[in-house]
This record gives C-alpha cells, sequence and structure tokens, in this order.
C-alpha cells in the first residue's frame, strides 16, 4: 500500500492534523456542556428539603348521611332474600296470571283512593289551585272514571294530571330535613321524613 503522505502535498498533513484536532476539541466542549445541564437539571439536597411535604390521612368511620348503616346494610340483605324467594316469584305470577286491563284497573282505583291525602297536602301547603285540581280528578274519576278503575280526568277535556303529594312534602315545604338515610325491609330505601310522613298519610282515620 502506498502512504498517505505521499498521495498528499507537503501542506496536507498539517492541514488534517488540524481538523483532527478541532473536532476533537468541539466533541470534548459538547460532552461537557451535556454533563453540566443535566447536573444543573437534578435538583439538589438542599431544595428537596425546602419542598413542604404533602401527608393525606384516612379515618374509618359512617358516613355523615347514614349512620344507621349497619342496619341498612341488614336491612338490604334481608330484602334481597326476601324478594328473590317471596316478592319477585309472586309478582312474575301475578303479571302472567291477571291481564293488563285489570292490573291497570286496579292501580287506578288505589290512585284514586290516595287523592283525598293528596288534596289534605296541598291546602296545608296553602297550594289552592292544585288542591282544587284534585279535588276535580278524585270526583271525575269516582263517578265517570267508574269508581277510580278508568283515569277520565287526565283526557280531554278535563286534562288533569296526577299528581305526587303527602305529609312528608309537607314537612319539607315548612323546612324539615329529610333527615338520616334508612332502607326499611321491603319498603327499600326511604327518609326519616317520609318514614314520618307515610306514618301520617296512611294513619288510621275515624270513620
Amino acid at each position: 500500500m502506498i502512504p498517505a503522505s505521499l498521495l498528499l502535498p507537503p501542506a496536507a498533513p498539517a492541514l488534517v492534523a488540524a481538523i483532527a484536532g478541532q473536532q476533537a476539541q468541539q466533541s470534548g466542549t459538547a460532552a461537557a456542556a451535556a454533563v453540566t445541564q443535566g447536573a444543573s437539571a437534578a435538583p439538589s439536597s438542599g431544595d428537596a428539603a425546602d419542598e413542604p411535604e404533602i401527608l393525606v390521612s384516612v379515618r374509618a368511620g359512617r358516613a355523615p348521611d347514614d349512620p344507621f348503616e349497619r342496619v341498612n346494610a341488614l336491612s338490604f340483605s334481608v330484602t334481597n332474600q326476601i324478594d328473590d324467594a317471596l316478592t319477585a316469584p309472586a309478582a312474575r305470577t301475578y303479571a302472567h296470571v291477571v291481564p293488563k286491563p285489570v292490573r291497570s284497573g286496579l292501580r287506578n282505583v288505589f290512585r284514586n283512593l290516595r287523592e283525598p291525602v293528596v288534596f289534605a297536602n296541598y291546602l296545608l301547603q296553602l297550594k289552592p289551585g292544585k288542591a282544587a285540581e284534585t279535588a276535580g280528578r278524585f270526583a271525575i274519576n269516582t263517578t265517570l272514571g267508574l269508581g277510580g278503575t278508568i283515569d277520565m280526568a287526565k283526557r280531554c277535556p278535563f286534562n288533569l294530571p296526577l299528581r305526587v303529594n303527602g305529609f312528608s312534602d309537607t314537612l319539607g315545604y315548612y323546612g324539615v330535613k329529610p333527615g338520616p338515610f334508612l332502607f326499611v325491609p321491603i319498603a327499600g330505601p326511604t327518609t326519616v321524613r317520609d318514614v314520618a310522613g307515610g306514618l301520617v298519610d296512611f294513619s288510621p282515620r275515624p270513620t
């Protein structure tokens, strides 16, 4: 092989050596800069010590709106068992045996029997307009609706809608809070205010 010094002009070896030295110097400068940047990005122990610590604590306890959590859980479990064993099969049998028009008529009868309760509570809530509409519904469905089996009041020309109202709503109207959550067996989820209101709505009345 012919030496490279014989193929290059006399000044070429010095030029090549200068270029190689400059490239080596640039490579060393870039590596030093990378090391410097990495050191500046890493937090010092003093800075880490100055940062505030965030502490998270968890305290076990019942939810503020569910002080009867254990009783509610037991009631829920018992209700599920009763539903699986009795309520659900009975409901399926009722829907299968009783025709839909009969079921609808029975539902309308029970709704019509509740209209006096709705009427009384609208009076207690100082809502005479809705009370008058409820009284009209009761009169129309009891007569034209064949004892309440047909909801004639919601049809034209009356157009009186069915409204749900009770003593629990009356208590809420006057500022009584719902109170703690309750899961009543069979009945399901409710509140203390709803239970008290329901007892008043369905309490025995003198005849």
